[in-house]
């Protein structure tokens, strides 16, 4: 390993008609696939069971309040469309680029399993769209104005450049902030994390990244939607914005807080998602989706500054598109004011 010449590191791959087609990469603490599987912790158990109830309840209420919403005709339907085909057509997307296409009567199968789930993320992201939007509308409408002024193709509009700006830098400084474990466990007297994280596909190159990307455009506006919607149903019954918020932070790092150092974690977790609700809620969807994006982005592609590594061009896929949002947010942003000018030698 890189700096860890200590640390012996087993590289496994397997060949097919002259090409390449598997990887893995086996470190002393790796567990062999055929061995027996790992009982789940009391904690993990209780994690799926909360968080597998909060998904049920957000979906099930979210029919219900979406239902409600078209026939009252408070819905924003055009929105919630365009949200659909945008969902619809990143799914899409991501599958051609990341499936496995074969000439055989078997890419129909893969095609009608695509479709299900296209359709499958595709209603969720619609329903809990008519469902929250008319509420966010009237007490949070600075939360959904970029992201709905994106949705109807106004990408050259200020606000959207700004969410697309704040989002970048909320993404890297998020990735900042989860690497730093690495720096601060050894100053308690506590060992550094696993190393990990990196995707497999992210390493079979450009086209493969660029799937993952669309992948975590699609999870994250998802999960964002989720937590948004979340949000709403805890205000309904609180009545206040900030115990909603709390409530969130405590269950959200609560599932989190499993590990070898639990209570560290926990205020760690509490930490990450503290920022997620403060800039869903002080900023809007936008910036939170595409932060998240960046975040993963920056932990899981292959980055490296030895270009001539054969995994280099899916770690600079990675750079390129966050440095394309940053340039694309910063001028958007301007407004089409010039960077520079002398009016502060007029004063």
């Amino acid at each position: 390993m890189p700096a860890k010449i200590n640390i012996p590191e087993r590289i496994e791959a397997a060949a097919y008609r002259g090409r390449p087609i598997y990887f893995d990469v086996i470190y002393p603490w790796t567990t062999p696939d055929r061995a027996a599987p790992v009982a789940d912790t009391s904690h993990a158990r209780m994690a799926t069971a909360v968080l597998l109830t909060i998904f049920l309840a957000v979906t099930i209420s979210g029919v219900y309040i979406a239902r409600r919403n078209v026939r009252l005709k408070r819905s924003d339907s055009r929105g919630a469309a365009r949200l659909g085909v945008s969902v619809f057509l990143i799914f899409s997307m991501m599958w051609l680029l990341d499936a496995h296409h074969v000439g055989s009567i078997d890419e129909f199968d893969s095609i009608l399993i695509a479709l299900a789930w296209a359709l499958l993320f595709t209603t969720l992201a619609t329903v809990l769209y008519l469902a929250l939007e008319p509420y966010v509308r009237r007490r949070d409408p600075h939360t959904l104005i970029s992201w709905s002024r994106l949705l109807a193709g106004r990408w050259r509009d200020p606000l959207v450049g700004r969410d697309l700006l704040i989002g970048t830098c909320y993404g890297v400084l998020l990735t900042v902030v989860e690497m730093s474990d690495d720096l601060l466990l050894p100053l308690f007297g506590k060992l550094r994390p696993a190393p990990g994280g990196i995707s497999p596909g992210a390493l079979l190159g450009v086209r493969s990244a660029i799937g993952g990307l669309l992948f975590y455009v699609l999870a994250f506006l998802l999960y964002s939607l989720l937590i948004f919607f979340f949000l709403f149903l805890l205000r309904l019954v609180v009545k206040r914005d900030w115990i909603a918020a709390s409530i969130v932070v405590l269950i959200a790092a609560g599932t989190n807080s499993a590990g070898e150092y639990p209570v560290l974690t926990y205020l760690f977790f509490a930490i990450i998602w503290f920022s997620i609700v403060l800039v869903l809620k002080k900023v809007g969807l936008l910036a939170l989706i595409v932060g998240l994006v960046v975040q993963n982005v920056l932990v899981v592609f292959p980055m490296t500054s030895h270009l001539s590594r054969w995994y280099a061009n899916a770690g600079l896929t990675g750079i390129v598109v966050i440095a394309a949002l940053l340039t694309y947010g910063f001028f958007t942003s301007l407004a089409g004011r010039p960077l520079f000018t002398g009016a502060a030698l007029d004063k």
